[in-house]
């Protein structure tokens, strides 16, 4: 702090103590406090015994670790009451209630939640890193520091702030900062306050008295105060932040004259935020579509995306215009825009034959972006087909971009106009619609949307316990990126596929499938020139690799995009992934890459690999490699055979002794025979086939210098055994 605000600091909570604090109103608001805390230590332990225990806790952590508001609701359904709230309803509900949030996926989230608590919790040095994480998985854009941050706090005040709005502030003012409720922007702020804290400990205490709180709980309960008082110190704080006059000069390429435009149009944070949020995701949705063919400007007054020369987005003073595929609009949705009003003249007409509405106000807007949202996209898929380059490209205003990345976290690229180097796309026809998809619905790869795919439904097929699946999808969530590995016949795609399924499902997710293999290259995963034919002549441009494709197919959707690469560890994997390598530990980064194309991976974006140990072991991984994934290991699980052929009413002891005992003889877990050579419904008929055409080989190559135990497993030897 400076001087002057260390002194402003001090003589306000001179007040706050002799006001507030030992009076009536600050001793309830203390023992609440102390109350809230102990209940939220005691509800942590609790489901951490239960989790040790094995037990399933579902989506407890949601009611018992996040802080509601007192009401009979919320006492009934057992959430944790604090004394700051950061929401008054079920946070389940809540969260279901989001177009973009499955049901199915809550405890998914409610596990994560759990992990993230209980990791910053053990290791506060790590919380960096803890926020990235949670903070990319699919599903928590709604948990953001107000609702994450009061847990942190009552287990360890020492360490961390409790991130309310009205803590956030006063922070921001006496700090002379100004950061927002994102989780991305936590550490750095509880560092800041932390050390704000330390300066003014020794007065605070001295000024509390009788009260034996922690310094971070007396900033707390200052900053409520503040707040109930409607100190001008907040109230400067969010007005000088959130309603900045426009700068002058006024700067078409400034990320600042963006933000002030913005703030300008939008003075109430949660509609500024909810309109950047929209713009942001239209621009990642065109640029999907077509590199060259969209641009954004930049107005004193309003803040406009052409695709091609059509206006299809512009945010204005308090309304909101989009361009609208009326046909494909629900009836009841178009008579809720008010006004409804059908661009007829020049500006709005250059999609020949072509007509939208969607001139609104920006409340009736927020209220109905979600169902505009489809409709919206139709739209911009028919300009985007007619015009395939901006028609005013020197007006694209790129501090737009700059401004939306920063506030947003999106991951927007730059028109390709805008970028060094040349670099084609396929053309725009290859996202439209399929044939004979009522919906209309972008799809592309091996999409499973609107399909729901339970964490049941995957142990039901897997025949993996819902424990041990809990585990392994929280540890890719967290990490973005995981290999499954174990020795030939373990099941590891077939998990991966179905896991890939679990992740993409009930949204506007996808799966694709890529296999690495020794010949695989650089170019050929992320960029690389290769040769086209056009006519009689050959072109050399760059062209983008599978992960790029892959990759921009992910940004035109709001669902998990899962990539299996199968095989992944038969191909230079340093060499293929090349900058990828960097990307993968810093997911919120953007690299140049070889071929001078600024890139970074999109936040839906998970990666699930899958490699045979019985080619290369783990251990001859690079390690930073090794460090970048999660790692779940599948090794020959006896259990899922009996469990297999225990529906056809089959005895497979024998089998799996036999198997047993194979194992032990191989005595190499890198090497062992697996269970899925033998997973199949007539296993009598084709048991001596697989033995002699697949195990006998395998046998064979491995005991090449023990012919002695070759002979020990022959067919004609073991088939006692197992008859």
């Amino acid at each position: 702090m400076t001087p002057q605000k260390r002194a402003e600091y001090l003589q306000l909570f001179r007040e706050f103590a002799a006001n507030w604090l030992n009076r009536e109103e600050g001793e309830r608001h203390v023992r609440l406090m102390q109350e809230s805390a102990a209940v939220g230590r005691a509800n942590f332990q609790r489901l951490l015994s239960a989790v040790e225990k094995g037990e399933d806790v579902g989506t407890a952590p949601l009611r018992m670790l996040l802080p509601h508001a007192d009401s009979p609701a919320t006492r009934a359904g057992g959430m944790w009451i604090s004394h700051a709230p950061a929401m008054n309803v079920n946070v389940e509900g809540m969260l279901s209630s989001m177009k973009w949030i499955p049901e199915a996926e809550l405890p998914a989230i409610a596990a994560a939640l759990l992990h993230f608590i209980q990791t910053s919790n053990t290791h506060p040095d790590q919380l960096p890193e803890a926020c990235q994480n949670f903070a990319r998985m699919p599903h928590t854009k709604g948990l953001q520091s107000g609702r994450l941050t009061p847990i942190l706090s009552a287990l360890r005040p020492e360490a961390f702030l409790p991130l309310s709005n009205r803590l956030r502030r006063a922070l921001n003012y006496f700090a002379d900062v100004a950061f927002s409720q994102a989780l991305a922007n936590y550490p750095r702020a509880n560092k800041i306050g932390l050390e704000l804290i330390a300066e003014v400990t020794t007065e605070m205490l001295e000024l509390a008295g009788r009260y034996d709180l922690h310094p971070t709980h007396l900033f707390d309960l200052f900053s409520h105060y503040l707040a109930v008082v409607g100190h001008d110190v907040l109230q400067s704080s969010a007005g000088s932040r959130e309603q900045p006059e426009p700068r002058t000069p006024f700067d078409r390429n400034s990320a600042e004259s963006a933000a002030d435009v913005l703030a300008m149009l939008y003075p109430e944070t949660e509609v500024r935020h909810a309109c950047m949020e929209y713009l942001a995701q239209t621009v990642q949705f065109a640029s999907t579509l077509h590199g060259n063919n969209w641009g954004l400007t930049l107005h004193p007054r309003e803040i406009r995306l052409n695709v091609g020369p059509v206006e299809v987005l512009t945010l204005r003073n308090n309304e909101v215009r989009l361009l609208l595929d009326a046909e494909s609009l629900a009836p009841q949705d178009r008579k809720t825009i008010s006004p409804p009003v059908e661009f007829s003249n020049r500006r709005y007409r250059s999609v020949p034959g072509e007509k939208g509405i969607g001139m609104m106000g920006v409340k009736e807007f927020i209220k109905l972006r979600d169902q505009l949202w489809e409709s919206h996209q139709q739209f911009i898929r028919k300009a985007s087909a007619k015009a395939t380059r901006m028609a005013w490209a020197a007006a694209h205003s790129p501090g737009v971009l700059q401004h939306l990345r920063e506030a947003t976290g999106a991951d927007i690229p730059d028109p390709e106009y805008a970028q060094t180097g040349s670099i084609s796309f396929p053309e725009p026809t290859s996202a439209q619609p399929q044939v004979g998809d009522a919906k209309g619905r972008y799809q592309t790869g091996k999409g499973v949307e609107g399909e729901f795919y339970s964490l049941e439904a995957l142990a039901a097929e897997t025949g993996h316990p819902t424990e041990v699946l809990q585990q392994w999808i929280a540890a890719i969530a967290r990490k973005g990126q995981a290999i499954i590995y174990g020795p030939p016949g373990t099941g590891k795609t077939y998990l991966a596929e179905r896991l890939a399924r679990h992740f993409s499902a009930g949204g506007e997710g996808m799966q694709e499938l890529v296999q690495f293999h020794p010949s695989y290259s650089y170019e050929d995963f992320m960029i690389g020139i290769r040769p086209v034919s056009r006519g009689d002549v050959v072109e050399y441009p760059m062209q983008p690799g599978r992960f790029l494709e892959f990759c921009h197919k992910a940004q035109a959707r709001r669902g998990t995009c899962v990539l299996v690469i199968d095989e992944i560890n038969r191909a230079d994997i340093s060499r293929v992934f090349g900058e990828l390598m960097y990307l993968l530990e810093y997911r919120d980064r953007t690299i140049e890459l070889a071929g001078g194309r600024a890139f970074r991976i999109p936040k839906n974006v998970t990666i699930i690999g899958t490699m045979n140990t019985a080619d290369r072991s783990i251990a001859l991984l690079d390690y930073a490699l090794r460090r970048r994934f999660a790692f779940v290991e599948l090794r020959p699980d006896y259990r899922l055979l009996r469990h297999y052929h225990a529906r056809h009413n089959r005895n497979v002891e024998g089998l799996i002794a036999l198997l047993a005992r194979m194992n032990q003889r191989i005595n190499n877990p890198h090497y062992e025979l697996g269970i899925s050579f033998f997973l199949q419904p007539n296993l009598p008929e084709l048991l001596p086939s697989i033995w002699a055409m697949e195990i006998e080989p395998y046998l064979a190559e491995y005991f090449y210098d023990q012919p002695a135990a070759v002979e020990e497993f022959r067919w004609e030897r073991v088939r006692g055994e197992v008859e």
